[in-house]
């Protein structure tokens, strides 16, 4: 389980500190400019209902869920975390925000 969330917040640090490039002369993406959806990442992925053994920490927010927890309640623990950090140029959101616009998916 901790293995998960850790893979989980790596790949998400990766992905960040990569680096985005907006392709200015070509419409590929439809990008919505508004401010509060011009600092967002979208994430998308499957197997959220997936049951795992809750064998968490005390002291992590998920310890008390249960004996198993689901994939989209990791999914939420880490983005939380991630979104909690001030200095965080970039606010990671499921493709449920209503700022997703799901045109090319």
């Amino acid at each position: 389980m901790n293995k998960i969330r850790l893979l989980l917040m790596f790949s998400f640090l990766f992905l960040l500190t990569t680096g985005f490039q907006i392709f200015t002369n070509r419409d590929f993406w439809n990008i919505n400019n508004s401010s509060a959806a011009s600092r967002k990442l979208f994430i998308r992925y499957s197997g959220g209902t997936e049951q795992y053994n809750n064998n968490l920490p005390a002291s992590d927010v998920l310890a008390a869920s249960g004996a198993t927890v689901t994939l989209d309640a990791i999914i939420n623990s880490v983005l939380n975390d991630y979104n909690a950090i001030g200095s965080s140029y970039v606010q990671l959101v499921l493709t449920s925000d209503s700022d997703f616009c799901s045109k090319f998916y």
